[in-house]
């Protein structure tokens, strides 16, 4: 029931047609949408990389390569930079997009993280129970 505004950056009701009220208080995202942006491993691993940076962002190739890695340490196979790559652009980025979280720089090349504190609290939960390569 909530859509993403890039305008102001908040997430609004479908039920305003207009899109946000640009109030000056966010929304949280909503419990379901956490869970489901981050029942993938690799939009978990993208937000955890992105939130262990200083700057929130990190280049694409090298979320790309990081996130090979986490794959083999979670499953002993890494998939190739190709198949990482083509599932970023055509199905984590814009879920994660979507809701707010992370930008594509596409000049740059980069991605941004916009932390939320409901997906930190759960980010902090699955490392906590089940390992920080979950």
């Amino acid at each position: 029931p909530y859509t993403y505004s890039r305008s102001c950056g908040m997430l609004s009701m479908l039920t305003n047609p207009g899109g946000c009220d640009c109030s000056d208080e966010e929304e949280p995202i909503p419990l379901d949408t956490v869970l489901n942006v981050l029942s993938h491993p690799h939009r978990r691993g993208l937000c955890h990389l992105l939130r262990d940076r200083y700057d929130l962002t990190v280049d694409v190739e090298r979320a790309v390569e990081l996130l090979r890695q986490r794959e083999r340490r979670r499953t002993g196979r890494a998939p190739t930079r190709e198949q990482v790559r083509t599932a970023l652009y055509h199905v984590h980025l814009p879920k994660l997009d979507e809701v707010g979280l992370v930008s594509h720089d596409e000049q740059n090349e980069t991605l941004r993280y916009d932390p939320d504190e409901r997906v930190e609290e759960w980010l902090d939960i699955v490392e906590s129970t089940y390992g920080p390569d979950v």
